[in-house]
């Protein structure tokens, strides 16, 4: 799952799976509810939230709910790592800033 930030809200999230019908939806869902959200928003998105949306689910099937949820989670943690390291850079840069050589090496 990917989450892309524009300022403080989600602007773009998609998904990649090879799983079953299931996942394929709930994995849509979860990326269509985190749409406009803050991360703290993000963390509400919940297994239960997903199959609530879906409406009608097989109860079987409810582990892919959950995964998917796991999976926004997981993308929402990622980015916060990133943006993290991205501030504690000089300048907020997203890498180091380069090393200029002093004199004659």
């Amino acid at each position: 799952m990917f989450l892309k930030f524009q300022g403080e809200r989600v602007s773009n999230a998609s998904f990649l799976t090879d799983g079953c019908g299931s996942i394929t939806a709930c994995g849509s869902h979860a990326t269509e509810m985190a749409l406009g959200k803050s991360p703290d928003e993000i963390l509400e998105i919940t297994g239960d939230a997903i199959m609530k949306r879906l409406g009608e689910f097989p109860q079987e099937e409810a582990h892919c709910a959950m995964l998917a949820a796991e999976t926004l989670q997981e993308a929402l943690h990622s980015y916060m790592v990133k943006r993290e390291a991205k501030s504690n850079f000089p300048g907020g840069g997203s890498s180091p800033p380069k090393c200029e050589p002093r004199g004659n090496l």
